[in-house]
């Protein structure tokens, strides 16, 4: 495992719109993507940054300690790679067939999403979230499940 460290690195956007990568000077990756290592428990931290499609270059360990423009750059691919947008209000949920189908008010709008039935695809995270991924592999996070109705929470519960 190789750490990198932020006074190491240069970190630019292409002209293609793609993460670029400059290690002392010395090595360089034209298209590199950044994964959060632990993206529920401490995803503002320990970001990884692989070869597209391949190998790690490294782990950054503290990722608030890049120049600010390079920190942007990171925050905003981390962004879109973990896009999951919070779960306001649960407006109805509805088994169908082995899924549960949910429209719901999301920080991102409204949406509705249908959830495999088999135990997986809802868990608890960190704070007692839960982090629903749907049947397409959209991620969704529901905070404050407490506040839900009870039939809606017997029925996600049931999920988990």
């Amino acid at each position: 495992m190789r750490f990198l460290e932020p006074d190491q690195l240069k970190i630019a956007r292409t002209a293609g719109g793609v993460l670029s990568l400059d290690v002392d000077g010395e090595e360089h990756y034209e298209y590199v993507d950044a994964y959060r290592v632990f993206p529920l428990s401490d995803g503002e931290r320990w970001v990884s940054l692989r070869v597209h499609g391949g190998a790690e270059v490294g782990i950054i360990r503290r990722p608030e300690q890049l120049p600010e423009e390079q920190r942007r750059l990171l925050t905003e691919e981390l962004e879109r790679r973990y896009f999951a947008p919070r779960i306001l209000a649960v407006e109805s949920l509805v088994e169908k067939f082995g899924e549960s189908h949910w429209s719901v008010a999301t920080s991102a709008g409204p949406c509705r999403f249908r959830v495999h039935s088999d135990h997986t695809q809802i868990r608890e995270i960190a704070d007692g979230a839960l982090l629903i991924i749907d049947a397409d592999g959209n991620r969704y996070r529901l905070e404050h499940r407490e506040r839900l109705p009870r039939q809606i929470l017997k029925r996600i519960e049931e999920q988990i």
